[in-house]
């Protein structure tokens, strides 16, 4: 059975806490929890009856900070060039004493 989550910080005294030390996105929370005295890494387990999602807790909408997406450009090595396709095999000249003697 799981443990059940117990909260040993208030949640508005939770929450002055984060304003006050300017901790206004999920994942700065994240990185700055320890600073503040009995609380929890898990909000929305922590305090289930209180919690009603990032943008009520922080007081801002932008609460969840997302990276511009990379624009991954491969260098051009052996591995991921563009590949030729391989040259066609010449045939194989057999010399002409070698036919006669396969042909008899």
């Amino acid at each position: 059975m799981a443990r059940s989550a117990t909260t040993t910080i208030p949640y508005a005294t939770l929450k002055a806490e984060c304003k006050k030390l300017g901790i206004n996105s999920w994942p700065e929370y994240q990185k700055r929890f320890k600073e503040i005295a009995g609380a929890k890494k898990t909000l929305h387990a922590s305090y289930k009856g209180e919690w009603k999602g990032n943008k009520e807790f922080f007081g801002n909408a932008a609460t969840i900070e997302k990276k511009a997406p990379s624009k991954k450009v491969p260098a051009k090595t052996a591995s991921n060039a563009v590949k030729k396709a391989p040259a066609k095999k010449a045939a194989k000249k057999v010399p002409a004493a070698k036919k006669a003697a396969v042909k008899s």
